[in-house]
């Protein structure tokens, strides 16, 4: 097989939630899309727009409501250093009818997110040591090499009554969950790890969230997840949910 994702991990892609046959959140993923193939060398087509990736999607899945993956990676050449900045894609589909708190809009508060989110089921998290992410410039993208999330999914198969896992980055502090941003709520404000200087993946959700509700940008220690009066995981596909430190 020649395809360079599946040699190199060249490429990224983004995880694109379907809600009641409209995408909501599909201008700030291919934003993300786009930073991502300039970042990597790849030419990003012209004709790559909205409508053209809703009709790749809808030509090719009817899903009222579901989780479209869009899988970019480099053209075939060369070894690890190729001059080849073609970019391709491929589209998979899985159906999902969960919704919970997703959409927001220009009356959401700080204060009636919270009486939302107070009335969510907390996930389970414990803080994962078996592995800790680098913090570099590939931090922030969803690349389609994503050993480092295989192997924390592996060992928190053996923490029991455990839904997911916090994240260390390589200097101890919180990062991210497994697939997730992770937002706090602590002093009247809501902090979440820099995106810059933390490590965790710069999420399409988070990105979202922060057009209507004030976020700050600092490293999180493990102390201040424990004094946190409410943490939140957020992701494109499943939005908001409500989490909890176990131990």
């Amino acid at each position: 097989m020649q395809n360079r994702s599946f040699l190199y991990g060249d490429g990224f892609f983004e995880s694109i939630r379907i809600i009641d046959k409209s995408i909501p959140l599909l201008n700030l993923h291919l934003e993300r899309a786009q930073k991502t193939a300039l970042f990597f060398g790849m030419n990003w087509p012209k004709k790559w727009d909205e409508p053209f990736f809703k009709h790749e999607i809808f030509d090719k899945y009817e899903l009222t409501n579901g989780v479209v993956r869009i899988t970019f990676y480099r053209a075939n050449g060369g070894l690890y250093y190729t001059e080849n900045a073609e970019i391709c894609f491929e589209v998979s589909s899985r159906l999902m009818n969960e919704t919970g708190i997703f959409l927001l809009n220009e009356n959401t508060t700080s204060d009636n997110l919270i009486r939302q989110i107070s009335e969510l089921n907390e996930l389970k998290l414990v803080v994962g040591t078996y592995i800790k992410k680098p913090i570099n410039p590939l931090s922030p993208f969803k690349l389609n090499s994503a050993i480092l999330y295989v192997y924390a999914a592996q060992q928190l198969k053996t923490a029991n009554g455990i839904d997911d896992l916090f994240l260390l980055n390589e200097d101890g502090n919180i990062c991210e969950a497994l697939s997730s941003n992770v937002l706090i709520y602590i002093d009247g404000n809501w902090i979440t790890p820099n995106m810059q200087t933390q490590g965790p993946v710069n999420g399409v959700y988070f990105a979202y969230m922060r057009q209507y509700i004030s976020v700050k940008e600092k490293t999180v220690t493990i102390n201040e997840l424990k004094s946190a009066e409410l943490i939140l995981l957020t992701n494109a596909t499943l939005g908001i949910r409500r989490a909890c430190l176990i131990g």
